[in-house]
């Protein structure tokens, strides 16, 4: 059966209750302090949550994302004016808009569904990614984009222009 087998993707760490917010389609760009690696552009990427300062439960896969091609905001009015899709407010301290002169950068969401799985005892993960993540039952969604001669890129680079130019131009 095609749904038995597993897949192996690349992880990325987000903290909670970011996963949630992503993962629920409420928040449809993620943020950070440095583009979107191009190598990860379009291809899915497994969902580390990690607990932050809460430290209530261990990391754990909690999605499956695909990421269109990233942009730079402008300036802090840029970013708050795309708080809606982003949800971080531009005056929180850890995660929004730095007067220290370090860009911040919008990861639009092309895809992304929900997937819970434990990670196995004494996986290894870097501070931002995981190099490898195995899924071990990956919906049928998955492998079609997985297949060979399918590619995601499909899902993200217009899109992605249309969602900056409407931020920058409004």
């Amino acid at each position: 059966m095609r749904q038995s087998q597993t897949v192996t993707l690349p992880g990325i760490n987000i903290q909670a209750p970011w996963v949630e917010a992503i993962v629920s389609g409420y928040k449809v760009i993620e943020t950070r302090f440095y583009p979107m690696p191009r190598k990860w552009v379009s291809q899915p990427l497994a969902i580390i949550e990690t607990p932050g300062k809460a430290r209530h439960f261990q990391r754990r896969i909690a999605g499956l994302v695909i990421f269109a091609p990233s942009w730079c905001y402008a300036d802090k009015a840029a970013f708050a004016r795309d708080r809606a899709r982003h949800l971080v407010d531009p005056d929180d301290r850890l995660f929004g808009w730095r007067e220290d002169g370090r860009p911040k950068w919008a990861w639009p969401v092309a895809w992304i569904e929900a997937y819970q799985q434990p990670l196995p005892p004494g996986f290894r993960v870097g501070i931002r990614y995981a190099r490898a993540v195995e899924i071990l039952r990956p919906s049928a969604a998955l492998l079609d984009m997985l297949a060979p001669g399918n590619c995601p890129a499909h899902l993200s680079a217009q899109a992605a222009r249309g969602q900056r130019e409407s931020i920058d131009g409004a």
